[in-house]
């Protein structure tokens, strides 16, 4: 009888996983996503990664390997777009996202959220399609206001849902101790008894530079989705 291989769902709408670093970029947790999808299908899992498309040069569907593939859902300017502007989208990607799972009508084993908008995104999804979520916090909106970043027009909406997200969440991962205690701090509502500190890490035999090429990001690292030694293309 074949085993059932475990299916875990990346989801992050303000970067795509698979763009390079870059001059000017939103952030650059879109490479601690990318490290971590690799690691897991070298480890054995199925990987899906949802993203926002940000670009009309992009498919909204890739396959990456027996294991791997990515969507990129089709809300919004197909552009990259701030934070802040990803957020006005909020029920437009919940319900693109809701209709993708449908059309895929696979089980996740798990769905790891990034950021409060997907956090969001899978916290509804996981009201009518029960599944683990672990959600990656990456940055606080009330600490961002104390240290005076200006009220926004999705600042209200951010709090109301990074609360339900965090309360919600089966694990909510945040990077070091002070990330901790400011969630701790800044967030009493939240109940932390299923907070856990794990630290992004570095290691310099496997991160490196990467080429600013996106085609050639891609080409050169596609490998490593696969379970064997040889590139798939």
């Amino acid at each position: 009888m074949n085993s059932i291989i475990p299916h875990i769902g990346l989801v992050c709408f303000i970067a795509d996983p698979f763009d390079p670093p870059g001059h000017e970029r939103f952030g650059g947790g879109h490479l601690f996503l990318f490290d971590l999808g690799r690691f897991l299908v070298q480890s054995g899992y199925r990987v899906t990664f949802f993203t926002r498309l940000n670009s009309k040069l992009k498919k909204c569907f890739d396959a990456l390997g027996p294991l791997c593939s990515i969507y990129r859902l089709e809300v919004g300017p197909a552009e990259e777009l701030p934070p802040t502007t990803v957020g006005l989208y909020l029920d437009d990607l919940s319900s693109e996202f809701n209709r993708v799972f449908a059309i895929k009508k696979s089980e996740f084993t798990a769905v790891h959220s990034h950021y409060w908008i997907a956090g969001e995104v899978v916290r509804r999804f996981c009201l009518e399609y029960p599944t683990r979520h672990v959600h990656s916090v990456l940055s606080l909106g009330r600490l961002n206001h104390e240290k005076g970043e200006p009220i926004t027009e999705t600042s209200a909406l951010r709090e109301e849902c990074e609360v339900r997200v965090f309360n919600a969440a089966e694990a909510l991962l945040t990077v070091c101790p002070s990330e901790y205690e400011d969630l701790r701090r800044l967030y009493p509502e939240v109940d932390l008894s299923r907070t856990y500190i794990i630290p992004y890490g570095v290691d310099p035999d496997v991160f490196y530079p990467r080429p600013q090429s996106e085609r050639d990001f891609v080409r050169r690292k596609t490998f490593g989705f696969t379970k064997g030694p040889e590139p798939i293309f």
